[in-house]
């Protein structure tokens, strides 16, 4: 079906008759109109069929005896709206696409943005000292490649709409099909083998709730097949970047929106300018011969001659005898003046699916007055911050319980995971801020606003304030009221005081 699809997109080039025998050729290149025009209508041609479907996997993801499939109205959905841009274009054509420079430029480096700075285990419990716990379980997300599945996760997420991180536990063969309880009594220590990421085009719903939109299970599979294999959604933590309306899931195999197809009329575009630029270069000098063509037309064979000894000294250290009377030969130059910017401007489009900064996606800095990309990068950083605690979260949440239950035997729920920040503050500028929080504390003990121990929890709880983890400990030995009476030592050799 793929092949089909791409022998509409890419037809085979015609095959041209043999010239007549005797015959010359004049040799002018490839014609621009033959080699982009016709690719370009035969894409427009082959998208303009393309309509909402029901997706069909793969031979052998779904068992032979089983029957499955959607009762969404796709006519109804072909009859209101339909552009190849909002079509699903299955993930044998993502797949494709994923071998673009661009494409794949971006779908890393929008993973690469998430983890870039780290995540870490945290505890809110502000009594008990969970640091060596904590340290046991970064070992085991160390040792299991917690990260690295997370990345591979990321990226299947943005270039195929979807990715499944399932989990193995041991003698869990027999029970894939089964609900997966994350508690004490059914995952015990040591039960936890690994993590594994499955692309969505291994997998096809078993089932979903299409009745009912008030039940949280609304449009959301249950079960997966996998290559022919039931199992419970409980078992594969789905992750989706960019969800679509609840119409569409089906024809999206329950995914979302792949990055690759929403940067898809960019890319074509910033490639017909990155194509075209050197073919202006390379042709942008043309050389005007004027004649009496009127002569030449009657010994078409002489003009030819002049013609190939033009052709033939047209470098610079060529040279070409006119008539000083009846030839003329003048050099017409196209104005590169402004190609550079127009080449830029494309490849800044590029950023906008990804809504990463030029600098992160094309590591080239931006130009022009005043361009600092500070505003980019905010940007940048606000569209990472909403994808970790959106989308990230939930996945290292269940992972984190899974990991627990398999190194304790039981989840500490003061336990939570956190991302690291993105924006990364000099050690200066850390100290003011220290400075200015002392000083708040200070005056809000002083004013009997807060007591020192609420001063000291907020400062253990603080990352950055050099007391993180500090236990408050009151100066002992003193009564209420004491005072500080520092004297100087007395003198040995000072005679007693009279009695």
């Amino acid at each position: 079906m793929f092949k089909k699809w791409i022998d509409k997109l890419w037809p085979a080039p015609a095959q041209h008759s043999d010239p007549v025998p005797g015959t010359k050729q004049l040799l002018v290149g490839d014609s621009w109109q033959n080699g982009d025009r016709g690719a370009h209508e035969a894409i427009d041609k082959a998208f303009a069929a393309i309509q909402h479907k029901p997706y069909a996997p793969p031979a052998g993801v779904v068992p032979e005896n089983k029957v499955v499939g959607d009762s969404v109205d796709y006519s109804y959905l072909n009859g209101m709206f339909s552009n190849p841009d909002t079509v699903f274009m299955g993930y044998a054509a993502l797949s494709n696409l994923a071998q673009k420079s661009e494409n794949r430029v971006a779908c890393e480096q929008s993973v690469n943005e998430v983890f870039r700075k780290g995540f870490k285990i945290k505890s809110n419990d502000t009594e008990s000292d969970r640091s060596e716990i904590i340290g046991q379980l970064e070992d085991a997300f160390e040792k299991l490649g917690v990260e690295k599945h997370l990345k591979r996760l990321g990226f299947n997420g943005e270039a195929f709409g979807q990715s499944h991180l399932f989990v193995k536990l041991k003698g869990d063969e027999q029970e894939l099909s089964k609900e997966l309880m994350i508690n004490p009594t059914k995952i015990k220590k040591g039960d936890l083998e690994g993590f594994l990421v499955v692309e969505p085009i291994w997998c096809y719903p078993q089932g979903y709730n299409s009745m009912n939109p008030l039940k949280a299970d609304f449009f959301q599979p249950y079960a997966w097949f996998v290559l022919g294999d039931l199992v419970d959604a409980s078992r594969m933590k789905q992750l989706v970047m960019y969800p679509v309306p609840d119409m569409l899931k089906p024809s999206y195999n329950f995914g979302g929106l792949s990055l690759i197809q929403m940067m898809l009329p960019y890319v074509n575009n910033w490639e017909s300018v990155r194509d075209d630029i050197p073919r202006i270069i390379t042709t942008f000098r043309t050389f005007i011969w004027s004649t009496d063509m009127e002569t030449y037309l009657q010994d078409r064979s002489q003009f030819e001659k002049r013609l190939d000894t033009l052709v033939y000294g047209k470098n610079n250290h060529g040279v070409l005898a006119v008539d000083a009377t009846m030839e003329k030969l003048e050099q017409m130059n196209t104005s590169l003046t402004g190609l550079a910017d127009l080449l830029g401007q494309q490849q800044k489009l590029l950023c906008m699916p990804s809504r990463l900064s030029v600098t992160s996606l094309t590591g080239s800095q931006p130009s022009g007055m005043n361009a600092s990309g500070e505003g980019e990068s905010d940007a940048q950083h606000e569209n990472i911050a909403n994808k970790q605690k959106g989308a990230y979260k939930p996945v290292l949440d269940w992972i984190l319980k899974l990991v627990c239950l398999s190194e304790f035997g039981d989840f500490y729920e003061d336990l939570y995971i956190d991302f690291n920040p993105l924006d990364e503050m000099s050690d200066k500028e850390i100290a003011e801020i220290n400075k200015l929080k002392a000083d708040t504390y200070s005056s809000l003990v002083q004013d009997g606003i807060i007591t020192p121990e609420q001063a000291n929890s907020a400062l253990a709880s603080d990352d950055d304030s050099g007391f993180n983890g500090i236990k408050y400990d009151a100066l002992s030995g003193l009564d209420d009221g004491d005072d500080l009476d520092l004297k100087e030592p007395e003198d040995e050799n000072q005679d007693p005081p009279p009695s």
